[in-house]
């Protein structure tokens, strides 16, 4: 068995805020060619803050404080904004959450397009840019690509402007595509849709994907590996197997408890995880969901476990194992 690729290599991560918010402390982890990797985790455990640090595009309260980000073995944090340019969206791409926001509604999807093509190849031709962006509009499955290169983003439904974002992500055909919970303001319906496009691009163009989401069964449909973030932290992952066959960290067991119909009879209540999601301003000596941690010993309040491997890809860091 050939060993695997790494595109991206996460390792000791640290990104704060100025007004002393630890969002990421200290996540080590790598993306392999080919392959789906869900981030999975509530809403302010650091998962988009992640994703903005390995992108470069933190606001200006935001900092990486310390640890390493190698694509291909270049680390990120030692380029320039300059050079960071010529790999944000050429080499990386982001795949927005709100596509109304990430579209300027003062331009034509068309000349929006164009742009992104444009930004890295300069000595194209103007014809070429367009029949490159009209075939990435047709990439994404939308039914008039020429009418839509006309149109302003207003004139779009929801899932329509997710599929002109995910074509500006793939404009110069990156490496890496980063999803930040592209799904999340859409209904059941186009969700679908999307989730199935993303599959189909993912085997066609053999694209290396982070999805983030707080949606278990999302990642479950679509991801080969799990990684599960809690507190600023990685708590646990492994292949989508071990985790939803084997949790081992209590916070993921809770997750898929709280799932309808996992291990549930109908007429039971929808289990919930009780207490609050930690302020990640407050200092963490140990672990950040022992508060909230139906197993949780002294222990677990005054120092954070180590990264304990029961399987080959499985890790977990809980003092349980």
């Amino acid at each position: 068995m050939e060993p695997k690729e790494a595109v991206l290599e996460i390792q000791d991560l640290r990104t704060g805020f100025t007004n002393q918010v630890k969002a990421v402390r200290g996540i080590n982890f790598t993306l392999y060619a080919s392959e789906i990797v869900g981030i999975v985790g509530e809403s302010g455990c650091g998962k988009s803050v992640m994703a903005k640090s390995i992108m470069g595009i933190l606001p200006r309260s935001g900092k990486v404080e310390s640890g390493k980000i190698l694509y291909k073995g270049i680390n990120l944090l030692d380029l320039k904004e300059k050079e960071m340019r010529k790999v944000r969206g050429k080499d990386i791409s982001l795949i927005f959450q709100d596509s109304l926001s990430a579209l300027n509604p003062s331009f034509t999807i068309g000349y929006q397009v164009e742009e992104a093509i444009k930004e890295h190849n300069p000595h194209m031709k103007k014809q070429e840019i367009r029949r490159r962006a009209l075939s990435l509009l047709q990439a994404v499955k939308l039914a008039d690509p020429e009418l839509c290169m006309k149109q302003y983003p207003h004139a779009l439904s929801g899932g329509m402007r997710q599929r002109v974002v995910i074509a500006m992500a793939l404009a110069n055909d990156p490496d890496i595509l980063i999803a930040d919970e592209p799904t999340t303001a859409l209904d059941v319906t186009i969700q679908a849709q999307i989730l199935h496009l993303i599959k189909e691009l993912k085997q066609s163009l053999d694209k290396s994907i982070l999805f983030i989401t707080h949606d278990l069964g999302i990642v479950a449909e679509i991801c080969d590996r799990v990684v599960i973030m809690y507190g600023g932290i990685i708590v646990e992952s492994g292949s989508v197997q071990d985790i939803f066959l084997r949790p081992a960290h209590p916070y993921t067991s809770a997750l898929l408890q709280s799932l309808p119909g996992y291990q549930q009879e109908a007429a039971e209540e929808l289990y919930f995880i009780p207490g609050s999601p930690p302020n990640l301003a407050n200092d963490m000596p140990g672990c950040p969901f022992a508060p909230r941690c139906p197993y949780a010993m002294r222990l677990c309040e005054k120092s954070e476990p180590e990264q304990v491997f029961l399987a080959v890809d499985h890790s977990v860091k809980c003092f349980l194992h």
